[in-house]
């Protein structure tokens, strides 16, 4: 009975279009000034040394993480949500940072394993490196899984019309009458998002291979995209299909995004070399 929703209004003073574009502003401003205050400040160690520089940097560390965790829970709620303003998760925003921890681990190793390639002094980034990010990006693989079952387990088990519905619009339904072509998506994140990745990066072989870590990272972050794309657009389809308009809008965001890291290096050197703990960093190595 998923498709019969009650309209219950509590949701309606939260989404109104003033307060959504005041929100959003803040998201923003707030991640904008964390990053320029981490990029400034790591500029300014490199030429600096100073210790006392880094000593800011974690100090103000943990205040940062708190207040990207609740922007980006609230941001999940606001740009994603209320796309469904019936439907309801309270663990919907861990789910989004998950895949967005998982994501940015992953666009953080390409852009590691390429400076290996391209940079004439390569030492600066060793195979320690290479295999720390495999870990954590493997870690958040399967935190991802954890939370993606914990919130669709929750949902299901509940039957809640107002919940149930938004499982059901997505394909997650193999009752009569309630199957739709979105179930294959579904299918693919379980098997790509987890099953394949799981297994294919456990090996501390693979991770040791920066061929092997560039195909992963790849395919972690096409399958990440595929997420967001099960989330948002059986909202406008009924039916599983990918468009023109949605191919135009990824390559733009893409394009938009590496031509500002791209004008970014200009101003900074690649290889944090004030980092005062950078040559213990190139010296540890670990048996996993």
């Amino acid at each position: 009975q998923g498709h019969h929703v009650t309209h219950a209004p509590p949701s309606k003073p939260y989404l109104t279009p003033s307060r959504f574009v005041i929100f959003a502003i803040v998201y923003f401003a707030i991640w904008c000034l964390a990053a320029t205050f981490y990029f400034r400040h790591s500029v300014r160690q490199d030429a600096h040394r100073d210790f006392r520089t880094t000593q800011r940097l974690e100090w103000w560390s943990g205040l940062t993480m708190v207040a990207f965790g609740l922007t980006l829970t609230y941001a999940a709620f606001d740009f994603l949500m209320s796309l469904a303003p019936h439907w309801y998760s309270t663990i919907f925003g861990v789910y989004v940072f998950a895949g967005c921890a998982m994501s940015g681990v992953a666009t953080l190793l390409l852009i590691v394993l390429g400076l290996r390639s391209n940079l004439p002094d390569a030492r600066f980034i060793s195979i320690e490196t290479q295999r720390d990010l495999g870990r954590l990006m493997f870690a958040f693989v399967f935190f991802w899984a954890y939370i993606a079952f914990s919130q669709y387990m929750l949902l299901w088990y509940a039957n809640v019309p107002e919940t149930a519905s938004w499982l059901v619009r997505r394909g997650m339904s193999t009752a009569d009458g309630y199957r739709n072509s979105w179930g294959w998506l579904s299918l693919l994140l379980l098997f790509g998002h987890f099953v394949i990745p799981f297994l294919g990066i456990m090996s501390r072989h693979v991770k040791s291979n920066a061929r092997w870590m560039v195909y992963w990272c790849v395919w972690l972050l096409l399958m990440q995209y595929a997420d967001l794309f099960w989330i948002v657009m059986p909202t406008w389809y009924e039916r599983f299909s990918v468009r023109l308009v949605d191919i135009g809008v990824l390559a733009i965001v893409l394009g938009l995004a590496g031509w500002f890291v791209v004008a970014m290096t200009r101003y900074c050197k690649l290889i944090p070399v004030g980092d005062p703990r950078l040559i213990e960093s190139l010296q540890r190595e670990s048996m996993y």
